[in-house]
């Protein structure tokens, strides 16, 4: 039988699957640091890459504690618009990878439902 999610034992290869997903999360982030409010892109300024590290480097937990790992990364992400940066898709992709396995792992559809739900709202309510 297989389960899915879980804090299990990882597989010994799976390592460089986590490195692809955080290094592919973390460009993402820093690239929605680059777009401007006046449709311009300039160089990440220093809290773009604050808030890169930060939300990515709770992605390697996601798989033995999804839901800390979901409220880790939209925590950062309704820091982004008092940091002076634009709340984009691309900025908070750590939320999205961690809201996903949020939904794989959990136990009901409602629960999935209901976290995801919350962390989008609090990432909407952010936007001034």
């Amino acid at each position: 039988m297989t389960t899915t999610g879980g804090g299990g034992p990882r597989p010994r290869g799976a390592w460089w699957r986590e490195a692809a997903i955080t290094a592919t999360a973390f460009a993402f982030c820093l690239l929605g640091g680059v777009m401007q409010a006046d449709d311009t892109l300039s160089a990440p300024p220093a809290a773009a890459y604050i808030v890169a590290v930060v939300s990515c480097a709770v992605l390697p937990v996601r798989h033995r504690a999804p839901l800390t790992a979901l409220a880790a990364t939209t925590a950062v992400g309704v820091l982004v618009p008092p940091l002076g940066l634009l709340l984009t898709p691309l900025t908070v992709a750590p939320a999205v990878v961690t809201a996903y396995s949020y939904a794989v792992a959990a136990r009901t559809e409602q629960r999935a439902a209901s976290a995801v739900l919350l962390a989008s709202a609090a990432l909407a309510a952010s936007i001034p």
